[in-house]
């Protein structure tokens, strides 16, 4: 059973999502700004996971491509202290069956070649 909690981003995640983009990388990460433009935006789903204390634990955004079946899952994280829980796993999980309920058959996701922790 996941110990996480899944439910679409509000406005009022915003700063914990910026924190957590700070915790969980290094480089290319999202902005406040960016992130607010997807919280207002058509065709994107933001999925975000809340540990047992309601505190922000993860994220999913999938961008979802108008007039095709394709989706995109344009960005993922966990919380590094959450990492190991299987969070990773279920936040896939709720971005595949979000793109399915927008009828994307397609999800798609780049990860770079030294990333294995994503690749796996």
């Amino acid at each position: 059973m996941c110990a996480f909690s899944l439910r679409p981003a509000l406005p009022d995640d915003l700063d914990a999502l910026t924190a957590l983009e700070q915790r969980c990388f290094s480089s290319d990460r999202l902005s406040r700004r960016s992130f607010r433009k997807w919280l207002k935006r058509q065709h994107t789903g933001l999925i975000v996971a809340l540990d047992e204390q309601q505190q922000l634990a993860g994220y999913a955004l999938v961008l979802l491509q108008p007039g095709t079946r394709l989706a995109r899952l344009y960005s993922i994280a966990v919380d590094p202290q959450q990492r190991g829980k299987k969070l990773g796993e279920h936040l896939l999980e709720a971005a595949e069956d979000y793109a399915h309920q927008q009828r994307r058959l397609f999800l798609r996701l780049e990860v770079r070649r030294d990333n294995t922790a994503a690749i796996a």
